[in-house]
């Protein structure tokens, strides 16, 4: 086989494993998924903002600390030259599956997990340590409050001209329980539409219940998910903590997605001065 024939095998076997998980997701068999659409959105965007830092800097290495992941999934589209100068530290209270594990061959400069809530971790790690911190997916599973104890540790471990990067799902404003109610509603209605698995999301567990998803939003000791930010609420915590800088970016296809902003993967990009 020629390398022609090869790269294009190669190209084929990737879209058949893309709508594999694509046709899953749809049936609702598979609900959060590796490789699914939403994954490699948000890898991309992590990849061209990664290979941007580093060409601007012309830095040799890269201190990253990945929180809520107990591996190196969220790097998996990072080209290896760029992998090579990063030394990645990942905090999670999980062990590694087999997934995650298989992530951590990826030939990064250095890598180490530490099994270890996360609060914990930032609540004694130095100030100014890290260039970068990713989350993906973390911050709904944390209250409001932790949000923003959460970004204010961030803030204290990012070195001078550091990033920070928030992917997680956004829901619309709010100001009361009606509000949030309603709010989650029509984003888990939405998101039903691509995600069948999401239909029965506002029937089960008393969730039909506003005081439900109060009581869950401000539950500090309850990592269950379902605490879905919102960007105001973001904005003001990074702003509060001294991210002066801060890009929301709706990372949905607009081929794939009619509505990114009710869709709500978002990823907020917060910089360091």
């Amino acid at each position: 086989m020629n390398i022609i024939n090869f790269l294009k095998t190669k190209k084929i076997v990737k879209i058949l494993k893309q709508l594999i998980n694509l046709t899953l997701l749809k049936l609702g068999i598979k609900f959060h998924s590796y490789e699914s659409i939403t994954d490699l959105d948000s890898r991309k965007y992590i990849s061209n903002f990664v290979k941007q830092i580093i060409d601007s800097k012309e830095c040799q290495e890269l201190k990253i600390l990945i929180i809520g992941s107990p591996g190196m999934q969220e790097l998996k589209s990072i080209p290896k030259k760029y992998l090579k100068k990063l030394n990645v530290t990942g905090v999670d209270y999980s062990e590694p599956q087999t997934i995650h594990k298989l992530s951590t061959n990826l030939k990064v400069k250095k890598y180490l997990f530490i099994k270890e809530d996360a609060f914990k971790y930032l609540s004694y790690t130095k100030d100014n340590k890290y260039d970068l911190i990713i989350n993906r997916s973390f911050l709904h599973h944390i209250s409001k409050k932790n949000k923003e104890i959460f970004i204010n540790h961030c803030y204290r471990l990012i070195s001078y001209s550091g990033k920070l990067f928030c992917i997680d799902w956004f829901i619309e404003n709010y100001s009361n329980q009606i509000e949030l109610f309603n709010s989650i509603s029509n984003y888990y209605t939405y998101r039903s539409k691509y995600t069948p698995a999401l239909k029965n999301k506002m029937t089960t567990k008393k969730r039909d219940s506003a005081n439900f998803w109060w009581e869950n939003m401000h539950a500090n000791h309850d990592f269950s998910g379902g605490k879905h930010a919102t960007r105001e609420e973001m904005k003001k915590n990074l702003i509060n903590a001294g991210f002066n800088k801060n890009l929301f970016i709706d990372i949905a296809d607009r081929k794939k997605i009619s509505n990114p902003y009710l869709w709500g993967h978002v990823m907020i990009v917060s910089s360091k001065y």
